[in-house]
């Protein structure tokens, strides 16, 4: 890594300013919530044609639990962020590396609100509402109910709650809108930081993190909606559709 490093770290002279975008970034704790949604927003979206339509978040508070309040929290393993610009591979590799060892979202005065038993809400709220036109015509239950249908119900199920969210990096040097990483040999990248700003997440209990569940719609014994949770392959479409 060293010999590939060094012409690259030659031309990046004292410093190359290189763009990060964190929206709806990955990390231990849940995802970065770039859309400022709420517990229990869902969406429809085509496995085929790549489009998605936030619908509204379905009423969940009576249903919901809380854990434990931290003083502060860190968000670990960051995934999903995308380099901007024409970098070089190695200096990305190198990013990445940093990124994996010292990246971090930090939290601060946090707690977790999660819908207790989410298909059970989202069945009882279709069925005070089954006489509604939303249901076939907005959420088009009726279509992704059936077997060969690539139409997906999403669902916010766990929020995690905030006063204030912020980007950290140990060891780099804080700069205007990001961190300064040093890369050795004298040569620095400034990392510029999107997708994060700390005005959007700042206040009471801002839901700065979220998780969700991918559903396929489908009918009960009683020919009632019901829905399977997806696995991480459609999760993961689902997110990729959320950066773009």
């Amino acid at each position: 890594m060293r010999a590939l490093l060094f012409p690259f770290l030659f031309a990046l002279g004292a410093c190359q300013v290189i763009n990060i975008d964190l929206s709806h970034v990955q990390t231990d704790q849940g995802y970065l919530n770039s859309a400022g949604d709420d517990l229990g927003q869902l969406y429809l979206f085509d496995l085929e044609s790549d489009l998605i339509e936030p619908l509204f978040p379905i009423p969940a508070a009576k249903g919901t639990v809380r854990g434990k309040r931290w003083t502060s929290r860190r968000a670990k393993d960051l995934a999903g962020y995308k380099i901007g610009g024409d970098v070089e591979k190695a200096v990305k590799v190198h990013i990445d590396t940093e990124i994996a060892r010292g990246s971090s979202l930090e939290l601060r005065n946090l707690q977790q609100e999660t819908i207790n038993e989410s298909i059970t809400v989202l069945a009882n709220y279709i069925d005070a509402n089954r006489d509604s036109q939303n249901l076939d015509t907005i959420w088009k239950l009726r279509e992704a109910a059936d077997p060969d249908s690539s139409l997906r119900l999403a669902i916010i199920h766990t929020t995690v709650n905030a006063d204030s969210a912020s980007a950290q990096h140990d060891g780099a040097t804080k700069v205007a809108g990001g961190f300064k990483i040093p890369f050795g040999w004298g040569a620095n990248a400034e990392v510029q930081l999107t997708g994060l700003s700390a005005e959007d997440y700042k206040g009471d209990q801002i839901p700065a993190l979220v998780r969700y569940y991918v559903f396929k719609v489908g009918y009960n014994a009683q020919n009632n909606y019901d829905f399977e949770v997806r696995g991480k392959g459609e999760k993961d479409r689902f997110v990729a559709l959320l950066r773009d």
